[in-house]
């Protein structure tokens, strides 16, 4: 019986080493599949970052593209220079402003675009030349007044007076257009 017993003893020294060694290999293999599967959730998480940017890129260039047609919805048709006439006498006459004259001049070209311009000359209060060169820059429509020459035609008595003080000015009015 004691024969019987070590060799009882020999066999669960046996399977338990067999296990522990079992344990053991399972443990290793288990730490080479989460390592290579590391790495590849990093290279995932680096592809969903460029992904992700990629993303927001594009959004971007919608946007962009979107404020790019809304401007060029406000640039005026190339051979039409009767709008920005047409504009101009629109905000002179809401603006109290008397428009002596107003002279296309040639057109000028940058980059892609024309540039169609008026010379104006105009008499009125300086508030209203004001409101007037305000209106003018505040248009949906791209526009910019590129030179003023501004000169007062009340003389300095007139100053003491509640009268305001009239201004006439030359102006150059330039509205864009694409080519």
């Amino acid at each position: 019986m004691t024969k019987k017993m070590s060799i009882d003893l020999d066999q669960k020294q046996k399977l338990m080493i067999i296990t522990i060694v079992v344990l053991i290999l399972t443990f290793i293999i288990s730490i080479k599949i989460i390592g290579a599967n590391s790495s590849k959730v990093n290279s995932l998480k680096v592809q969903i970052a460029e992904a992700s940017e990629k993303l927001a890129l594009r959004k971007d260039m919608e946007k962009l593209n979107s404020i790019k047609t809304q401007y060029i919805k406000n640039l005026y048709a190339t051979s039409d220079s009767s709008k920005l006439r047409n504009i101009i006498s629109n905000i002179a006459r809401q603006s109290a402003v008397n428009v002596v004259s107003l002279k296309p001049m040639a057109r000028d070209s940058v980059g892609n675009f024309t540039i169609i311009s008026f010379e104006a000359k105009v008499r009125t209060t300086y508030n209203n030349l004001g409101s007037f060169i305000a209106g003018l820059e505040s248009l949906p429509e791209i526009t910019s007044v590129t030179k003023a020459s501004i000169q007062a035609t009340t003389s300095v008595k007139d100053y003491s007076s509640d009268k305001e003080t009239e201004a006439e000015a030359n102006l150059i009015i330039a509205g864009y257009s694409a080519r």
